[in-house]
């Protein structure tokens, strides 16, 4: 797309379907097939959405200008990564639990034959930890990197286009179109391998941005943009709840859209929580 890539030392840079800069680790055995990484270049956008369905803490629409490059996960962190990350320092990649998720989708492991899912059951704190040991520097996205790694400069209602809606059919989302327990994971009661729906890959060509599992960011939740940064970095000062984006495997179409916007406490271990990891350019 007329870009230059940045380097990234031990990784191979292709140019993907999305004309955007996508980087694989040279080692792809293992854990490593799922250590891929995408260059989303500096620009400005239209944050959040109105008319939509959506609800008010996705307004006021404003300008986000993020004035520099950073890398953002093809994937959600996948039971593999969390896994080796455990194994080399299981103080800080401590297991991941769903104790309160009340359903029967439980914390995916290797051991149940999920190990190509994505991690679910991550607190906050134990995706932020992960995304340090994975990559120098790395760290949860804010909430604006996240939407514009999802939309990018023009808005879009999913990240995949204006069109067409979500469906279990159309190969965009994992999510819950028949409604009750039964629709969840598109009738398969949770979540799919990770970068399964590869027709919903967004802007920059990250797969899951739209269901799934909720993704983590750096942001506290606010009730709406009001005095929210215009600058691409996270809102730090204190609140409840951390902002998850994305919607996930028992959500609904209209949570599929890009401008979608929810909150967890960080202390919370969900089955439908995950997260996907940023770095920046060294």
């Amino acid at each position: 797309g007329g870009v230059d890539c940045p380097a990234m030392d031990g990784y191979f840079v292709t140019c993907n379907k999305q004309q955007h800069c996508e980087y694989y680790n040279e080692d792809t055995t293992g854990h490593n097939k799922w250590d891929v990484w995408i260059y989303v270049p500096p620009g400005s956008f239209d944050m959040g959405s109105e008319g939509e369905g959506g609800s008010s803490n996705e307004t006021p629409v404003h300008i986000v200008t993020i004035d520099y490059g950073y890398f953002i996960g093809k994937y959600e962190i996948v039971v593999a990564q969390y896994e080796a990350c455990n194994a080399a320092n299981p103080g800080t990649c401590t297991p991941a639990s769903t104790v309160d998720w009340p359903g029967t989708q439980g914390t995916n492991t290797s051991e149940n034959g999920r190990n190509e899912h994505p991690q679910n059951g991550l607190l906050w704190q134990q995706a932020k930890d992960f995304c340090g040991w994975v990559a120098p520097d790395g760290r949860l996205p804010s909430e604006a990197e996240w939407e514009y790694a999802a939309t990018g400069p023009v808005h879009l209602k999913y990240p995949w286009g204006n069109s067409p809606d979500p469906t279990c059919s159309n190969n965009t989302a994992v999510f819950n179109e028949a409604g009750g327990t039964g629709g969840y994971g598109c009738g398969q009661g949770g979540t799919w391998e990770a970068g399964s729906k590869t027709t919903g890959a967004s802007w920059s060509g990250a797969l899951d941005m739209s269901g799934n599992v909720w993704e983590w960011n750096e942001d506290w939740h606010h009730p709406s943009y009001t005095g929210a940064p215009a600058d691409g970095s996270a809102w730090v000062d204190t609140s409840v709840s951390r902002v998850i984006r994305g919607g996930s495997f028992n959500f609904e179409a209209v949570d599929m859209r890009s401008a979608n916007r929810g909150g967890s406490t960080p202390h919370h271990d969900d089955a439908h929580i995950g997260a996907r990891c940023v770095r920046p350019i060294n």
